[in-house]
């Protein structure tokens, strides 16, 4: 039996691993797919048949991001996350990547924690509400936790993680409170005013800028920002597949979707907003029961 990242979605127990199934101590079960991941959504927390992104839109995306376009972010992405394992004096610790879709940032975040925190013990997991993400996921990067779950209640234990990801993926923020440790890092990637403006004003007559507020979450602080902004020059197909693995692409006319695939490159701004919140002290009335992750950690052995 193995102790994991999930909790029961039905009872919030813990899971162990026991042969091919998760289990926890009421006697819940979920299955182990092929390619090692769970899946952990409930029929109520669905919103349609399939929900989340489609194989097509997952593999534009993968096939994108595999150019190397978004590189600098995922190089940020994972020196912020090594460098907080790093300087936390834990003997363990835990990552989510809530809302990973086919988990390029979580692949390589995780590269970077093997190199960097080898004296600690890595517990490292993506989730998302798209089962073939996970499975994507899963079957690129078998030594991470993958399970299907929403954002809005992930299956993980109260203050258990100590560090949170979320890239462009919509989410709880009373959730992100719930499952962070005392002290624990949320780091938040968001679209800067003008990412990918370029192509916006290929799909909208007048698009506008994102937002550049900082949200208040409760029971956070907010400790920094950092933006980063340049200039990609995209070339052939790859123009294709960044409008397919965008929200754009369904707001786009087959006339306009026609228009951009037939473009034989575009230069377009880029432009994330990278925010980093860390979880105040957590009341004594809201601090986890021993029955969860803990009872695994005093297991002798």
């Amino acid at each position: 039996m193995n102790a994991t990242l999930w909790t029961c979605p039905v009872c919030s127990h813990a899971l162990e691993r026991i042969d091919k199934q998760f289990r926890c101590q009421q006697g819940h079960g979920y299955d182990i797919a092929r390619e090692g991941y769970a899946n952990l959504l409930l029929a109520h927390q669905r919103h349609s048949a399939s929900p989340g992104d489609d194989k097509q839109m997952l593999r534009n995306r993968r096939e994108f991001l595999e150019q190397g376009y978004y590189q600098t972010l995922a190089e940020r992405l994972a020196l912020l996350v090594s460098e907080d394992c790093q300087q936390r004096d834990i003997p363990e610790y835990r990552f989510l990547d809530s809302g990973c879709g086919e988990g390029y940032y979580t692949g390589l975040i995780a590269q970077a924690l093997d190199e960097k925190c080898q004296e600690k013990r890595l517990q490292l997991g993506g989730t998302d509400i798209a089962k073939d993400a996970i499975r994507m996921a899963a079957k690129r990067y078998p030594a991470i936790d993958f399970a299907v779950a929403s954002n809005t209640a992930l299956p993980v234990a109260d203050h258990s993680l100590d560090c949170l990801l979320r890239v462009f993926a919509p989410g709880s923020d009373s959730e992100v409170a719930r499952v962070l440790k005392a002290g624990g890092l949320f780091i938040s990637v968001t679209p800067g005013p003008r990412h990918l403006y370029a192509l916006r004003e290929l799909v909208y007559d007048q698009p506008r800028e994102h937002a550049a507020d900082i949200p208040v979450i409760e029971g956070l602080s907010h400790s920094q920002r950092s933006q980063l902004d340049f200039h990609l020059q995209i070339q052939g197909g790859d123009i294709a597949r960044l409008l397919a693995m965008t929200p754009y692409y369904w707001q786009a006319s087959e006339e306009k979707q026609a228009h951009i695939a037939a473009l034989a490159s575009l230069d377009t701004e880029v432009s994330f907003q990278v925010d980093l919140y860390r979880r105040a002290a957590i009341p004594a009335s809201e601090e986890p029961a021993e029955d969860g992750w803990a009872r695994f950690q005093k297991k002798p052995g």
